[in-house]
């Protein structure tokens, strides 16, 4: 379970990195974060059985927070260059 919420923070990060990078703002990766989160919500509505509830609570409270901090390490890269 460890490794899959790593996984998860991993991606989130890059998918804010890339959101910006393409994007070129802080709002698209806002979007991106609320919409990840709304649409990972009846995921984790359906496997709620699967998994403990602290594995759910951990992965949709870090899923918007960690795309955003992707995408700011994304701005503090381009504008160090």
């Amino acid at each position: 379970m460890i490794c899959r919420l790593v996984l998860g923070l991993l991606s989130s990060l890059c998918a804010g990195f890339v959101c910006a990078t393409i994007a070129r703002n802080m709002v698209a990766p806002k979007v991106a974060g609320a919409v990840m989160v709304v649409l990972f919500l009846p995921v984790h509505y359906m496997l709620w059985v699967k998994f403990p509830m602290w594995y759910h609570l951990f992965f949709l409270i870090s899923l918007a927070p960690a795309l955003l901090i992707g995408a700011s390490l994304q701005s503090k890269i381009v504008s160090a260059s």
